[in-house]
């Protein structure tokens, strides 16, 4: 049988009391089960503790020698829950976020004001970067979850899907380009096109449609901030290829957002964490309620098997 708080408890409060029927009274047990608690602990121990007679309880030499050490277990166990209880009272702690541009615009601005009404005294650090880096800050533990894409799941990593993201022609209402149905690579093909820089996993994506259908193409405009190429597209400058996530904020552009018609051009967005890391009780809150925006915000929820 394993050691238990309530043995020890008893067997402090009859040393203290030096009665039986006094402890069980204070411990609202009958005596009794306050016997038999005593004779386990004993047991456990392998000593005796108390020595008892008709008119008085008495603590033996071994149970003199015992009482501080379970008085200060008590104590301690009693400062540890308290502990505990005082940091889940205050929801006290931080959850370190990275995502990719365009899941960062979609999503986390209303992930972001819910979790700050449930969870008020948690700080959230925010940043915008490239998959790869996100990659490499979960791996280091400098995050605790990422937002990216991926076509393959490194084995130290896992994921939870979120949302479908397409890749779209973001362009400027007078542009010809509006008359097409459908719109196709090729179509984009001698235009001044604003893509983002190689780096990021929306360009590697474009590059890699138009290789497949035998172009190379050397952009107008090469930025690193998706704004930057929306703002770009809206002054009539080109035809950017975005993430038609991206305006599902609330930030108006006055442009065009047709999808183009290629395979390749349609990602998965996930959650990312190191395999094996426990997840603090802050981050699994941010984690359901990223879930449940994605799920309400209009965005593709269906997983691709």
């Amino acid at each position: 049988m394993d050691l238990r708080t309530n043995h020890l408890k008893s067997f402090l409060a009859v040393a203290r009391l030096g009665s039986f029927t006094k402890a069980a009274a204070l411990l609202h047990l009958s005596q009794p089960a306050l016997t038999v608690q005593i004779q386990q602990l004993e047991e456990v121990l392998g000593v005796r503790l108390l020595d008892r007679n008709t008119r008085s309880v008495k603590l033996t030499p071994d149970g003199k020698r015992l009482a501080p050490a379970a008085q200060r277990m008590i104590k301690e166990l009693e400062e540890l829950v308290a502990t505990a209880k005082t940091l889940s009272a205050e929801d006290k702690g931080s959850v370190r976020v990275a995502a990719i541009m365009s899941a960062s615009a979609a999503i986390l601005p209303t992930a972001v004001a819910q979790f700050n009404k449930r969870y008020p005294a948690v700080s959230l650090q925010i940043t915008e970067t490239s998959t790869e880096r996100i990659i490499n800050m979960v791996r280091e533990e400098a995050l605790d979850f990422g937002i990216a894409s991926l076509a393959e799941v490194p084995t130290d990593l896992q994921k939870t899907f979120l949302f479908r993201d397409r890749l779209s022609a973001v362009f400027a209402p007078q542009l010809a380009l509006g008359r097409k149905k459908p719109i196709s690579l090729k179509d984009l093909v001698r235009l001044p096109l604003i893509l983002m820089d190689p780096e990021t996993s929306n360009r590697r994506i474009i590059d890699r449609a138009f290789e497949e259908l035998g172009y190379f193409v050397k952009p107008a405009f090469e930025v690193t901030r998706t704004m930057t190429a929306a703002a770009l597209a809206e002054a009539g400058l080109g035809v950017a290829i975005l993430s038609a996530s991206l305006f599902k904020s609330k930030r108006e552009y006055r442009v065009q957002i047709r999808p183009i018609y290629h395979p390749v051009l349609t990602r998965e967005i996930y959650a990312i964490q190191k395999f094996g890391r426990t997840a603090s009780p802050e981050t699994t809150g941010f984690l359901k309620v990223l879930a449940s925006v994605t799920k309400s915000s209009g965005l593709d929820t269906r997983q691709t098997i």
